[in-house]
């Protein structure tokens, strides 16, 4: 529901266990009656930035009391996306003491 341009990096890595992954997407919406500024979308669904530290709690007790904390936040974050919203993300995410984050990228081109 989000458009987003994932950046290049020149250091990847592929995180293996999937199934532990919760998706962050920030970006412009693609439907024009969602806004045209940037937005959180957590599990289908937009979100403000107060209601990050929420989202993940929720995630995080839906799953198995032994996999709670293995769970990762993936940023799925535009390009052209400000950081102030991407800083407004992480600091939910440390109130939820959600701290494996990751940010996806794609290989650079050489």
């Amino acid at each position: 529901m989000i458009k987003v341009k994932i950046p290049q990096a020149s250091e990847i890595q592929k995180l293996e266990k999937r199934s532990l992954i919760n998706y962050i997407h920030i970006g412009k919406p693609f439907d024009k009656r969602q806004g045209t500024a940037a937005a959180i979308q957590i599990n289908d669904a937009f979100i403000s930035t107060d209601r990050v530290e929420i989202a993940i709690l929720e995630i995080r007790s839906a799953a198995p009391e032994h996999l709670q904390s293995q769970l990762i936040s993936s940023l799925k974050v535009d390009e052209k996306v400000h950081m102030g919203i991407v800083a407004d993300v992480k600091t939910a995410l440390r109130k939820a003491n959600q701290l494996k984050i990751n940010y996806e990228a794609i290989a650079q081109r050489e």
